[in-house]
């Protein structure tokens, strides 16, 4: 084969296009329905624990954030506390220390 017959050769192959195959066709494909039951029980079997444990970790995250709350709102009312302790020394009455009768809670 000389250099000529090559470039035909080639120059046809190139007309063609790449090469299909005749089953590569979208879509479901026939008789797999056996197997398809028990991918998709598998499947859902797969998401309900994936939903099992979201659930889970949202009641974690809500539990913890209300543990939070829980401990802030202690320390705002022991902060309350000392702060009247402190009007009362200061002052002498529970008032505003800048002399006013309006209270700050």
């Amino acid at each position: 084969m000389d250099f000529e017959e090559m470039a035909v050769i080639d120059e046809n192959a190139a007309a063609e296009g790449p090469q299909r195959r005749e089953s590569g066709k979208r879509g479901r494909k026939p008789g797999r329905k056996s197997a398809d039951k028990v991918d998709m029980k598998a499947k859902l079997e797969r998401s309900r624990q994936s939903a099992r444990e979201c659930r889970a970790r949202k009641k974690l995250r809500y539990q913890y954030l209300e543990e939070l709350v829980a401990d802030r709102e202690k320390a705002v009312f022991a902060l309350r506390k000392e702060l009247e302790r402190f009007w009362e020394i200061t002052v002498g009455h529970k008032v505003n220390p800048v002399g006013t009768t309006k209270r700050l809670f």
